[in-house]
């Protein structure tokens, strides 16, 4: 959103200045829109850090908002001061801009939903505010069009931003679920007798007890993250019947095996 709108202001700047004089006022209006862009590139680029969770900060998605509604307004006054004092060739063209940027800008705006209506509102009652200026059938014509455009984007902006509200509050729900078993999965290995150990599809492990560990004869966990529990269970006892329970869908327990004393004397209990 913030190059299209900087390449944006650029383009326009680039078809006005033969048209109207590169010391006309009117040509503010993209300069600031180029301007605005480069501003809001450089707040995402301190706000975010390369992370979207800053965006559940209301001060920071409200911030966010407003750039867009800067971006609008300068939008706004290019389509308003603009579009009627160029000639028919270049009034074509930023018509062609401006048919794709309210809907692009409005969709890139949709995460924040309210970010995407106010660039719809503003960009569209510049570019009313311009076309009514002109006489005739482009008049006639555009206008009903542009607002039916209008009609179609905010009601596709409340379908997405009702989808990205139902996940981002799944996802948070997930992450609350996750951060409690995973603190019931810690409490369990500090306190409990038993083996509690995480594998991936393959079998090989990615979490497990340090008493595990030991048990297996390694001291450090880390060397035996990644390695398969039935090769490191081979020589013990039962270590069949375990590989067999591992390879099928169906849940087991009460499972004993006799570990080699060269790992340690006794039993585990899977």
């Amino acid at each position: 959103d913030v190059c299209s709108s900087d390449l944006l202001g650029l383009l326009v700047l680039w078809l006005a200045i033969p048209a109207i004089g590169a010391g006309d006022a009117r040509l503010l209006w993209p300069l600031g829109l180029s301007l605005g862009a480069l501003v809001q590139l450089a707040d995402a680029h301190l706000s975010l850090r390369g992370s979207t969770e800053s965006l559940a900060c209301r001060a920071v998605r409200w911030r966010f908002v407003a750039h867009s509604a800067v971006a609008g307004l300068m939008f706004a006054g290019i389509a308003a001061t603009l579009f009627p004092a160029v000639d028919a060739e270049r009034r074509h063209l930023l018509a062609v801009i401006a048919s794709g940027a309210v809907p692009v800008g409005a969709m890139l705006g949709a995460p924040l939903r309210w970010g995407g209506v106010v660039w719809t509102v503003v960009t569209s009652a510049g570019l009313l505010l311009g076309v009514l200026q002109i006489d005739g059938l482009v008049r006639d014509v555009s206008v009903p069009l542009i607002l039916l455009m209008d009609l179609l984007v905010l009601l596709t902006l409340a379908t997405i931003s009702r989808s990205v509200r139902q996940r981002l509050q799944s996802e948070l729900e997930a992450r609350r679920d996750r951060d409690a078993l995973d603190l019931l999965l810690r409490d369990f290995e500090h306190h409990a007798d038993d083996w509690l150990w995480e594998s991936d599809g393959q079998g090989r492990l990615r979490r497990l007890p340090a008493r595990m560990a030991q048990a297996l004869g390694v001291g450090d966990v880390q060397l035996l993250v990644g390695r398969r529990l039935t090769d490191l269970l081979r020589d013990a006892e039962g270590s069949a019947v375990l590989a067999r329970h591992l390879g099928e869908p169906g849940s087991f327990r009460s499972l004993d095996l006799e570990l080699p004393s060269r790992q340690q004397i006794g039993r585990a209990h899977v």
